[in-house]
């Protein structure tokens, strides 16, 4: 044996068929389809099932009678249905028997015996359609009861119009059907099975029914003419009804069995059809059932379908509530799934079944090869078994074994395309078929090369090109021309083969190496990825491939134009320094490379730049890098940094030198066109403007921008790994310090940091950060942490003297602080004292210094007494006052604040305040700065909180002391907020203002005591209102008191004039009180008389009693006999009259007594008597200068009076 076809037991001159069709009827075909059938043991398995049901259906009536077959492309779904009908009514095939050949090929004695009793106990009748084939392409939608009654008709003789069939049922039910069609055959002299099909068939009816009945049909056209305006609709449940008469008339006594192909992709992503299949299902068995339990059918109708999804995956498509899945799964009980695995098995056996004397060729050849050929065959990044053992070496051989899997993805994918054959790959045949031609295909002639070649991809080609797209064809000639001249074409043209092939495969990266893993040729070759890479580099350069997420594929039209204009996109040097600078930030943006940790003392950031420019954040320690374009400028780039490293001015800068490799230039020049593209159409998109091709190309190209990013990263880095650090003048080769940038890059700062940073350890220490507030706080500074005394561990910040425990501003920690502050202090340098330059000065170089460390040393030379802190606008320069405690523990406050040295306070000015304060309080207190402040703030505070109240009610009783308060407070509020210094210097200077203050304020308060504002009270009635009676009246003594008083008041020193204003308001007072009682009995006194008159009068005994207390009100109410009035008030309680409205009542006695008098006569005077009020001052007005003047007068007067008499008119005199 030396070719792969001498191992082949089959004959190969046999063709094998490639496509199995349901409707298919041609004996010949139908016998090959069956002798070649090869069953698996899970087809044996869903064979007996369903033959188990088919056989108890009609002793256990039941209503799923539904069988949902499916399988991918290629599975055998169509061949498995065909073969279940055909067994089922046992055609005659050639002269045998199907269910015989059925058997034989199956070899199951369970089928064979359910087969037996079926075709013996219920002959039956199978119905095959292709529901595709059915299709009415002039109707938009088509229910499946259609199609199953459209398959009844034609399969039982009926016309398949369903009018015309209609008129045959019925003339077959009246028995006239017979006497129709001769009677047609006579009129029309054509058989009627040819005129039921033409185009004018209604009309041709329509005649033979008025030759046959003139008086029902009067015209040729009457039947013709009711059938165009009827409406031909047919409902499920009249198919189904038809569906069991129709074939129990002319098939009686015979079972129905449906065998529908294609049903899923007619149903597919549709709600409403796999509604109308369920419907049809479930009637065909509600009424299947009823009939079989009546005895009037022998058998349920079983309705088979094939699919090429799962009925559950067809429903999950669907976007619709109506469905309803449990239902649908009840409808079809019985469902048959075709696996991956049934279609491998029945290739190798129809096709590659090998000779026995074959066998243990093939066992050694794998035997001598097993580690090579496994390790050739394996795929990267895929889940894909392709590990190959020696019995499926031997199975499947020439096709590696994972090839069939490969095969199915691949020809299912073909399907799949734009205008693809619908038929293509419909049936297991398709792979078996790909098997057989891939022996003896006149491309391909496997079966005539040596034993040991394998099937290769670019092979498959060869049998799949015709169905491949006019594109992908297109592009693969266009391959072979490009390449014509090139020694390496067989390669490149392979390469694109392959390539072409596996797009189709969806879970499989197409890799250098999985497709080099597909074009090994041969048992013991080794994998071919050095002529696939170089195959690829070809394909790429001349735009035939691109890259994608997926792998390599060939370039659609809209891919190269993508290109095209890709590789238009070149950068500018300001774009590429922007690129690797972006690289550089995300390189050194690690956590690992972003801080150094130098020993146990202190964490340093650091920061990068290049060309002087930070690339990200700054850090603590800056590294500058230094790029060289080659290796050839390498040399001389270190020359220069080291010389500059040497300055004076760049003794502290860390330089690290290192060149750019060409292939990092050509990864930035991708980088920079794959955004470009990017940014431009994700623009186009947002505006709705990018085609579908285009989109996908954005897609990818947004992969490539992260690849082209990760790969430059890495190219850099190694680059930096490569290169040279500097530090005044002295080289360190990376090489030296470590295998990769975080261990280089950590040794090279190690070696570094203790020339930088030579102070580092004096002043770094581990800290919790809280060691300023616990050391301001305490009240023992014996019982603190170490880090505050000397030792391994501490700062010696705290030192013993005598028992004692003080703050130690002499420590080396200490000493660099105070000495810097003390010269910035001097030369006025304000800002250097701030906690913010502070930091920079101590955190830099030579020192190093946490914030933490600083602010601790800070807080021990604050409690030391040698420095003072201001911010908020306040000074502090005792650690007591809890406010001052702020800027060493908040960080915020600690940046703005100011560290000053102070000047210590003479013991004289110390004495003079001890003094001042004994003076002010009466307690002493000891000699000393801070404990004078906190005595004086305690007094400032106690005696703020006095005046408070003081103030409030001032301000309540507008009295003119606001000013002197005031001023007393802020003096207060100066001790409060003020330095110890500040309170030491004001008490030894300005004791006696506070005194004098205090004292002011102790007589303002005691004017605002019950008793004072008493008198204040009686002060201002006197003071305005009662004095100012005395005004109007000319009383200038009493008036001239009100003035004074009214001055008295208004003084904003009024409290030390108390008894004088109690003296002239008492004055006052008496006075006006002599004033009113005097005018308030005499209008009483007159008011009483004119009462007592008004009663005596004549007329008053005719007044009505109800009405003689109104009349005498206007003068009895003025007649207040008794005074009720106050000390402090200025009206009589009862009546509330001043002085002025008194004497204003006593004038107007006259006029009201008139008035009293006129209502008395008016009230007591007959209605029919006239009334007329002659006021006698009409008369009498002005001055008489004569008694001449007088008589005239009086003689008007008379003369008036008399004619009123005359005239009977009763006169009241006013």
């Amino acid at each position: 044996m030396k070719t792969i076809g001498n191992l082949l037991s089959r004959d190969l001159s046999r063709k094998i068929e490639e496509i199995i069709q349901v409707d298919q009827t041609d004996e010949q075909s139908v016998y090959s389809e069956i002798t070649e059938y090869i069953a698996t043991d899970s087809i044996r398995d869903q064979y007996a099932a369903l033959l188990k049901a088919v056989a108890e259906a009609p002793t256990e009536p039941h209503e799923s009678v539904g069988v949902w077959v499916s399988g991918f492309f290629g599975s055998g779904k169509s061949s498995f249905a065909k073969n279940f009908g055909y067994a089922l009514e046992n055609r005659r095939v050639l002269g045998q028997d199907f269910s015989a050949l059925f058997k034989q090929q199956i070899r199951d004695e369970q089928v064979r015996n359910l087969l037996d009793l079926i075709n013996t106990r219920f002959p039956t009748e199978v119905i095959l359609f292709d529901i595709a084939k059915e299709q009415d392409t002039r109707r938009v939608t088509q229910r499946i009861a259609e199609f199953i009654y459209t398959a009844l008709l034609r399969e039982l003789d009926y016309a398949e119009d369903f009018d015309i069939a209609e008129l045959e049922i019925e003339l077959e039910a009246e028995a006239k059907l017979e006497q129709f069609i001769a009677k047609c055959k006579q009129i029309h002299s054509q058989e009627w099975r040819i005129v039921r099909k033409g185009a004018q068939r209604l009309s041709r009816a329509s005649a033979v029914l008025h030759a046959l009945d003139p008086v029902t049909y009067p015209a040729a056209d009457s039947w013709a003419h009711t059938q165009r305006s009827r409406d031909a609709a047919i409902s499920v449940s009249k198919v189904v009804h038809r569906t069991f008469e129709l074939f129990g008339r002319r098939r009686p006594g015979k079972a129905l069995v449906l065998v529908i192909d294609e049903v899923g992709q007619h149903v597919a992503r549709s709600g409403d059809k796999i509604e109308d299949l369920r419907a049809t299902i479930e009637e065909f068995g509600k009424v299947g059932r009823n009939l079989l339990k009546a005895r009037k059918i022998p058998a349920p109708c079983w309705i088979v379908v094939t699919s090429q999804e799962k009925l559950d995956e067809v429903v999950a498509a669907i976007d619709s509530k109506r469905v309803e899945l449990a239902k649908l799964q009840d409808r079809f009980r019985h469902r048959v799934d075709l696996a991956p695995s049934d279609i491998r098995e029945v290739a190798t056996r129809r096709v590659l079944a090998k000779k026995d004397d074959a066998l243990p060729i093939l066992r050694k050849l794998y035997s001598a090869n097993q580690g090579a050929l496994n390790a050739a065959l394996r795929l990267e990044r895929t889940s894909r078994r392709t590990a190959v053992s020696e019995d499926d070496f031997v199975q499947f051989y020439p096709y590696p074994p994972h090839y069939i899997d490969i095969g199915i993805s691949i020809m299912s994918g073909i399907r799949l395309q734009p205008g693809a054959p619908r038929h293509f790959g419909g049936s297991n045949r398709t792979i078996i078929k790909q098997a057989y031609e891939m022996l003896v295909s006149n491309r391909t002639r496997l079966a005539d090369c040596p034993i040991g070649t394998l099937v290769t991809l670019d092979r498959v080609y060869e049998l799949v090109e015709g169905n491949l797209s006019n594109e992908r064809r297109t592009d693969i000639h266009e391959i072979s021309e490009r390449f014509k001249g090139d020694p390496d074409k067989q390669w490149t043209l392979r390469v694109a083969k392959a390539i072409c092939l596996l797009e189709f495969v969806r879970d499989l990266p197409r890799t250098e190496a999985n497709i080099a893993a597909f074009l090994i040729d041969k048992v013991g070759d080794a994998t071919p990825v050095t002529q696939v890479e170089a195959a690829i580099k070809k394909l790429y350069d001349a735009q035939f491939i691109r890259n994608t997420e997926d792998g390599w594929k060939l370039q659609t039209a809209q891919e190269k134009n993508w290109e095209t204009e890709k590789k238009s996109l070149d950068p500018k040097p300001r774009d590429r320094n922007e690129i690797v600078r972006n690289a550089l930030r995300s390189i050194f943006g690690e956590p690992a490379l972003r801080t150094y940790r130098h020993k146990d003392y202190r964490t340093f950031r650091t920061g990068i730049s290049v060309d002087g420019a930070a690339v990200g954040d700054e850090g603590d320690i800056k590294v500058s890098l230094a790029m060289a374009e080659d290796d050839s400028e390498l040399s001389n780039r270190i020359n220069e940094i080291r010389d500059e490293s040497r300055q004076k001015s760049h003794e502290n800068d860390l330089y690290w030198v290192f060149s750019l490799a060409p292939e990092i230039d050509e990864l930035v020049a991708q980088l920079f066109a794959s955004r470009k593209m990017v940014e431009k159409y994700d623009q186009l998109r947002a505006q709705s403007k990018i085609t579908p091709d285009e989109a996908t190309c954005l897609q990818d190209e947004k992969n490539f921008v992260l690849n082209y990013e990760s790969r430059l990263r890495d190219k850099v880095t190694e680059a930096i790994e490569r290169g040279t650090g500097m530090f005044r003048g002295v080289a360190r080769d990376a090489s030296s310090l470590g295998k990769n940038l975080g261990e280089i890059i950590k040794k090279f700062l190690e070696q570094i940091v203790p020339d930088l940073y030579p102070k580092l350890e004096m002043g770094s220490r581990p800290l919790h950060g809280d060691e300023p507030d616990v050391f301001l706080k305490a009240a023992d500074l014996k019982a603190l942490p170490q880090v505050f005394y000397v030792g391994e561990r501490g700062l010696g910040l705290v030192t013993k003297e005598g028992s004692k425990y003080v703050p130690n501003p002499s420590a080396d920690v200490a000493k660099e602080v105070r000495d810097y502050l003390a010269s910035q202090h001097e030369y006025g340098n304000r800002d250097a004292c701030l906690g913010k330059a502070l930091e920079n000065r101590f955190n830099g170089t030579p020192y190093g210094w946490e914030r933490d460390v600083l602010r601790l040393v800070l807080a021990v030379l604050f409690r030391a007494g040698v420095i003072e802190v201001s911010f908020g606008g306040q000074k502090f320069d005792s650690y007591a006052e809890p406010r001052s405690r702020e800027p060493f523990v908040n960080n915020t406050k600690f940046k703005s604040a100011i560290f000053t040295p102070i000047k210590p306070v003479d013991l004289k000015t110390l004495t003079q305040a001890v003094q001042s304060y004994e003076g002010l309080t009466g307690k002493t207190v000891d000699v000393e700065k801070n404990a004078i402040g906190t005595a004086a703030k305690q007094y400032a505070e106690a005696e703020a909180k006095e005046v408070v109240p003081i103030i409030a009610e001032a301000k309540a009783r507008y009295l003119p002391v606001l000013a002197i308060v005031e001023e007393y407070r802020e003096a207060l509020a100066n001790i409060e907020n003020g330095s110890a210094d500040d309170c030491v210097n004001l008490l030894a200077g300005g004791a006696a203002s506070l005194k004098e203050g205090r004292e002011r304020i102790r007589k303002i308060a005691e004017c605002l005591n019950e008793k004072g504002l008493a008198t204040l009270q009686r002060a201002r009635l006197a003071a305005n209102e009662m004095s100012r009676a005395f005004e109007e009246r000319g009383q200038d003594e009493i008036a001239e008191k009100g003035k004074e008083l009214r001055e008295l008041l208004q003084s904003e020193t009024f409290f030390e004039s108390m008894a004088q204003i109690e003296k002239n308001a008492q004055e006052i007072l008496t006075a006006y009180r002599e004033l009113y009682e005097k005018t308030h009995a005499e209008r009483a006194a007159q008011y009483r008389d004119a009462v007592e008159k008004i009663k005596g009068r004549k007329e008053w005994e005719q007044v009505p009693e109800s009405m003689r207390e109104p009349v005498l009100s206007p003068l009895a109410s003025r007649g207040c006999a008794e005074t009720d009035f106050p000390e402090t008030s200025l009206a009589c309680n009862a009546c509330r009259a001043g002085v002025s409205q008194m004497e204003s009542d006593i004038e107007a006695l006259g006029g009201l007594f008139a008035k009293v008098v006129s209502e008395i006569q008016r009230l007591t005077t007959p209605p029919e008597v006239k009334i007329e009020r002659v006021r006698v001052s009409e008369y009498f007005s002005g001055s008489f200068e004569s008694a001449d003047q007088v008589k005239k007068a009086v003689a008007r007067l008379q003369d008036h009076l008399l004619k009123l008499l005359d005239e009977g008119v009763k006169i009241v005199v006013e």
